[in-house]
């Protein structure tokens, strides 16, 4: 996810979220690598989904590492300069 201000440069800003779904042949890599590479980049909300698992953690970028940010009543809420998303985190993996 990447907001596009006016102008030609916001292809050179980071995105403002980033979601890895994790597949077992690459889980290490995605967590550990393609984690740093966001956190490195400002990237500011990184969403690790593991469809195996039916699980999915979340962080928030604080300075310049990050966080995990803890789902509430399983909600994980993202905010976008005061545009809150909330994900349900259970509802993610329903068919």
């Amino acid at each position: 996810v990447a907001r596009a201000p006016l102008g030609d440069d916001w292809l050179r800003k980071p995105p403002e979220l980033v979601v890895e779904v994790l597949s077992p042949s690459t889980a290490a890599k995605d967590r550990i690598e393609k984690r740093s590479i966001c956190e490195r980049a400002g990237v500011r909300y990184f969403l690790l989904a593991d469809p195996v698992l039916k699980t999915v953690e979340a962080f928030v970028l604080t300075g310049d590492r990050y966080a995990e940010l803890p789902a509430r009543d399983g909600l994980v809420r993202l905010d976008f300069d005061g545009v809150i998303v909330a994900l349900s985190l259970p509802l993610l993996f329903e068919a």
